[in-house]
């Protein structure tokens, strides 16, 4: 979702996004067109709701759920004037991803905090940890 040069582009963004075989996809609006939520500004829309819309556009894989792609969010808190970028460890783990985040959603470092969020953990992820807590109780 690019839009034209222009002030509205360099505008810091809130959104969701994935990682869906290595290629980002974000949606997001501008910090102005986001929605109040507790002390938060946010993107209304959840993953869920937005999945269904990508893959009625042929932009993300039919056949898949949202949550077994790594995913993540960005949200403002107006309190302190900071972002916060909330994502699956798998997309942390890769500094590269994060920045390319942080520059496609026009985030500055020194007001942007990052962080795991226990929601955001792919299929991948949930594998690995039910794999690491599997015991001898399937026989």
């Amino acid at each position: 979702m690019k839009e034209g040069k222009g002030i509205s582009e360099a505008s810091p963004r809130i959104g969701i996004f994935w990682v869906v075989g290595g290629k980002l996809i974000v949606v997001a609006v501008p910090l102005t067109e986001g929605e109040s939520y507790g002390d938060y500004i946010v993107f209304g829309p959840g993953h869920h709701k937005v999945w269904d819309d990508l893959q009625l556009r042929g932009q993300v894989p039919r056949d898949c759920e949202f949550e077994e792609f790594p995913r993540g969010r960005v949200r403002y808190d107006p309190r302190d004037g900071t972002f916060l970028l909330l994502a699956d460890a798998c997309i942390l783990r890769n500094k590269s991803m994060v920045r390319q985040i942080m520059k496609e959603m026009h985030l500055q470092g020194g007001i942007t905090e990052i962080d795991r969020d226990s929601h955001y953990r792919c299929s991948e992820c949930l594998n690995r940890t039910n794999g690491e807590n599997n015991g001898s109780d399937e026989e």
